[in-house]
């Protein structure tokens, strides 16, 4: 009930803060605007976490129900953003439906706690692999090797099941499935404390040009993802006592107990381990002082997360961007596109999300007509192969082939 009452109109609380920090930069303003913040959304915020943490303390299990993540069907990319609060997904939703594209918004519980190295892998198509481990420190295992279930390790195990990694503006092949990542909400919001308010709009616009290019290139549905949300307030939130001695591990807003250790706070057991008990910060403190962003505990911010679906609007009559032809006369080629749009450019890669390894002196503009053509300085290169990228306005990945210098192509799909 608390998560259908927040996703209905309580997120549009923290949607209001972030707007007042975005609309300020001088100092001075900056202070008035936290100020008048802090004295009206502090007690809010403590009342929501207050009243979510009673819902879930009798039986955390039932009453904090978590739901595997299905397998992704083919045509489906998954694309992960770490820290993709609900408020911020909504104005994700609002940007994606302004590009014409047809969303829909639904919403999951994060496992406890709601931090990266248990909420990540839970939420992966690969979960199923994956068991309690590292008890000390919040990090589960590979069921079948015991490894350290990490980032690179987490993309092993998606590729290992069938999922395309798809790494910086790589596009991949629609006709499976695939994973890929985008942001840094997260890590900003740790370093930068209240500014992540100005850091998310630049975040949500490469967001949604990640999507529309993924769309563009042919993929069914891009499907967002999260691993938890975030509590913010300017000024900091205050401090919650817990002696070291009681646990094996703190985080901001949880911590690792020790066996046997009687903190006198809330307890939840870990995600992936029900033996090993997680301490809970009380309402929004946090065991580390001066803290203006974080996460990890239990509020409506940090555990009820987004998931965002996004197709093609039925009624678009746009074609998807399509590489047409490619044509080879020694070194020039003549590349025909269709559905570019205006400042669109074509380029020759030898790694297709990378700029700094074209074979060009620059990118080449996309003519009114839909032709570009581009010449290849570097007479050693003929023979090799190589990616034609199609670059939108914005400098990102919306199209690939494959060519061979000189004469040959091999369509990525």
């Amino acid at each position: 009930t608390m998560a259908a009452a927040y996703i209905d109109w309580g997120w549009r609380a923290d949607a209001a803060v972030l707007a007042a920090l975005q609309a300020v930069d001088k100092a001075g303003d900056v202070a008035a605007v936290k100020t008048a913040i802090v004295p009206v959304y502090r007690p809010w915020l403590e009342d929501a976490a207050r009243a979510f943490q009673q819902a879930v303390e009798p039986h955390p299990a039932e009453m904090y129900p978590f739901a595997p993540w299905p397998q992704a069907e083919p045509g489906s990319c998954i694309l992960f953003c770490d820290a993709l609060r609900f408020d911020v997904g909504k104005r994700l939703q609002d940007l994606l439906e302004q590009q014409d594209l047809n969303t829909d918004m639904g919403w999951r519980l994060a496992a406890l706690p709601p931090v990266t190295s248990t909420a990540k892998p839970a939420l992966s198509p690969v979960a199923g692999r994956i068991i309690g481990g590292g008890k000390e420190d919040l990090v589960p295992i590979v069921a079948a090797s015991g490894t350290d279930v990490t980032a690179p390790v987490l993309r092993r195990l998606l590729s290992e099941a069938g999922y395309q990694i798809l790494r910086g503006d790589e596009l991949g092949d629609p006709a499976g499935r695939a994973w890929t990542e985008f942001g840094a909400i997260d890590s900003y919001g740790h370093e930068h404390g209240w500014k992540i308010a100005h850091h998310v709009v630049a975040e949500l616009a490469g967001l949604a040009e990640r999507v529309q290019a993924l769309l563009d290139h042919g993929w069914q549905e891009v499907v967002i993802v999260t691993d938890h949300g975030w509590l913010l307030l300017p000024g900091g939130l205050p401090k919650a006592n817990l002696p070291q001695h009681l646990t094996f591990k703190r985080k901001g807003r949880c911590a690792v107990l020790k066996q046997g250790a009687d903190a006198g706070q809330q307890v939840v057991p870990w995600h992936w381990d029900d033996d090993v008990r997680i301490a809970m910060a009380p309402s929004i403190r946090c065991y580390e002082a001066g803290k203006a962003y974080e996460h990890g505990g239990l509020s409506p911010q940090e555990c009820v997360t987004p998931v965002l679906t996004v197709t093609r609007a039925q009624n678009d009559p746009s074609q998807a961007v399509v590489i047409k032809n490619v044509t080879w006369k020694r070194l020039r080629c003549t590349v025909e596109i269709s559905g570019a749009g205006s400042g669109w450019a074509v380029d020759l890669r030898t790694r297709a999300a990378d700029p700094a390894t074209s074979l060009l002196v620059a990118p080449r503009s996309v003519e009114a007509d839909g032709q570009a053509s581009v010449l290849v300085e570097d007479e050693d290169a003929e023979g090799e192969k190589v990616f034609m990228v199609l670059l939108g306005s914005t400098g990102a990945v919306r199209a690939q082939l494959t060519t061979i210098v000189g004469g040959g192509t091999d369509a990525i799909r």
